[in-house]
This record gives C-alpha cells, structure tokens and sequence, in this order.
C-alpha cells in the first residue's frame, strides 16, 4: 500500500478562508471585524506553513537545524511527482551529535541521476540530514551541504560512540594518503554498539611502490563486512615516521555530499 503525502497548506489554508469568509457572511463577529479575521488566517497559514513538511521533504521549522547522520533503511514510492521525478518516503535511521538515535522518516523527489538519485538513495546508505531538536518527526536530508560539516559530523558521533579513536582521526589528517590491500579480515569478538571490532590485515603501499605490511582494529559496519575480502583495495592513511600508525576508509555508500567513513 503506497503511503501518502500529506495534504498541502495551500489547499488547508484556501478552505480556512473559505470558511471564516462563509462565517462572517452568516453573522459570526471576529475581533477587529475583518481585519481580525485576516488575521486569524494569516496566524494558521503561517503555523501550517512552519509544520508542514514541504518538498523533498524540507521542513521550515527546521531551517538550518542540527546536522545528523543517517543510515537509510528503505526507500518507498508514494506514487506522486515532481515533474517528471517520483516522490518517495525514506525510512531513516538518525544519529545525532550527542548519542541520541532513532528512526524517522522523510519525503524526498528523486532525480533520474547525481548524488541523490534513487540509484544513490539505497538502503544502507549514508547520508547527511538536519534535525529539528527536541523533535524526532522533523528530519529532511541536507542538500546543498558543505562535506566539510557533514565529516564533521559523522567523526564526532563515531568518537562519541567509541567506534573510531581520535588518534586514527589524527592519522588521517596528518599522515600520507595511499592504498592498501586487504589480505584478511578476522573478527576479534568485541562488539561496540552494533558494530563487530574486526582486525584488518594489509598490505601498505608506499609512495615509492614498496610496501610494508601491518594490522589496524577497526569497528565495521555489518554491511560492509563481505567488502573486506581478501583482495579488496582500500584507501589508507600512514605516517612516514611511525608506519605502524594505520588508518583506512571503510567502504560504506553514501549519497549525497561526500562523507567516508574513517577506521
């Protein structure tokens, strides 16, 4: 059963006028005569307007909410458009700076390609949203998001959390950028949130072409887990003076602005 969008406050608002016009044509005064009852559909225009969840799902009274970070969980057809492109229902999972979690949904109209196609908007991936605070039903996806704020972001949640260490953060930022091969991927029995601690073995590669070879723990997502096979190449991060210092960058989708998910 497709679900419905919800009813636009154009049309809300066209028959409130309708009807204080209809109720002071049948003798009801409002105060300040018609003026005051201008009034009074201005007030409710604007609240519907600041509640409604608008196109793609935006949400005035959000504006420039709080950045989350979001898993999506399904995609649904609601069978409307927006032009030639369909409106869908996105079930998401929502993380907040903070450690607040929870699922929310939002509608969103999809292009036919780019970042936040139907392609990109697939379930298990992940993408930047703002949230109103103290709301959980207010959630729209961020386009238009610097990838600056949306890292940010998605790193503080994950240290909060306890599944990335600020000093793999450090590695990332101050170290060289290379590539790595796994050659495996074992698990160590630890589990923190829902993610199992695993342990990568790599071969890393070196500016020159040598290599060197090392081990780096990492919490992993459950899906991305059958990408660590042997044989799967990562992007890595090494510090020159300390090549033991490894940081690696799961293999996660995203949609949207660009976000990676440091280990």
């Amino acid at each position: 059963m497709r679900s419905q969008p919800p009813p636009s406050p154009v049309l809300i608002a066209l028959g409130i006028v309708t009807l204080c016009l209809v109720a002071q044509s049948s003798g009801v005064d409002f105060p300040g005569g018609m003026l005051g009852s201008s009034g009074v559909v201005l007030v409710l225009l604007g609240l519907m307007i600041f509640l409604h969840p608008g196109r793609d799902g935006v949400f005035p009274g959000v504006g420039r909410g709080s950045i989350a970070i979001a898993t999506i969980l399904s995609v649904h057809d609601t069978g409307g458009r927006g032009g030639i492109n369909p409106r869908v229902r996105c079930e998401l999972f929502v993380r907040r700076v903070g450690g607040e979690s929870y699922v929310a949904s939002t509608f969103f109209h999809v292009a036919s390609s780019g970042p936040f196609s139907l392609a990109a908007l697939r379930p298990g991936a992940m993408v930047a949203v703002r949230c109103r605070p103290g709301s959980v039903s207010r959630v729209r996806i961020a386009r238009g998001l610097s990838p600056l704020h949306a890292q940010w972001a998605l790193d503080r949640i994950r240290l909060a959390e306890g599944e990335v260490e600020c000093e793999r953060l450090d590695v990332v930022r101050e170290g060289r950028e290379t590539r790595a091969l796994v050659l495996s991927c074992r698990p160590t029995g630890d589990i923190v949130g829902d993610y199992p601690w695993m342990v990568l073995g790599l071969r890393v590669y070196r500016e020159d072409g040598d290599w060197f070879l090392a081990e780096v723990r990492v919490a992993v997502p459950l899906p991305v887990i059958p990408r660590l096979s042997a044989g799967t190449e990562l992007v890595a991060f090494y510090r020159r003076e300390e090549e033991a210092d490894i940081a690696v960058i799961l293999p996660i989708p995203t949609a949207g602005v660009g976000i990676r998910l440091y280990a």
